[in-house]
């Protein structure tokens, strides 16, 4: 499994550094001088497993890029590292609340705990994407099932109480299914 990781800092050598010890480790690293960019490079389909950023960067900090992740569904699941120079606490404490999973000292980075930990991460990532898509899907014909049915069910009429535009909701029931499974099969 190669590993993806989205290194963003506003220090050029910094993120060059970074990204040679974690090509050196085998992972592949795309780059963000800022919040801005990095959230542009987080797209629907991005394919980043892990993203390590700074704290304190110019405009939007680190610690904005950690609670915009968290509260976007869609990347919620994306594990952040924090990688800074801040010595303070209360910037660690801050961090690590707001759903980073772990905060990295520049000043003697153990770079051999810090790449394990990246790769913990990843597959840790993966694992729990798996679990979730599992929850929602029927095993057996990989088709979504009650429970995903409901949380969409609730995201409609969210929006139809935001948007007020309606919806319909059907619902099938065909008679003698069973025929068609004892004869043709359950993967038919």
């Amino acid at each position: 499994m190669s590993i993806r990781v989205l290194v963003v800092d506003d220090s050029a050598t910094v993120r060059f550094k970074v990204k040679s010890l974690l090509q050196k480790a085998g992972m592949e690293v795309e780059q963000a001088g800022n919040v801005h960019e990095a959230l542009a490079r987080l797209a629907p389909g991005h394919g980043i497993d892990v993203v390590v950023t700074d704290l304190r960067m110019p405009g939007l900090d680190g610690n904005k890029l950690v609670t915009t992740l968290q509260g976007c569904e869609e990347l919620r699941l994306l594990p952040v590292l924090v990688l800074t120079s801040s010595e303070e606490r209360d910037d660690r404490l801050r961090n690590i609340e707001a759903g980073a999973l772990a905060y990295f000292n520049k000043a003697g980075l153990d770079e051999d705990v810090f790449v394990a930990t990246i790769r913990r991460f990843a597959r840790e990532k993966d694992r729990t994407a798996a679990l979730e898509r599992d929850s929602r899907t029927d095993l057996l014909t990989g088709l979504f099932n009650r429970r995903h049915g409901e949380e969409r069910l609730q995201q409609e009429l969210q929006k139809l109480e935001r948007y007020g535009h309606g919806f319909a909701v059907a619902l099938l029931d065909i008679d003698h299914f069973k025929r068609v499974n004892d004869t043709l099969g359950h993967h038919a």
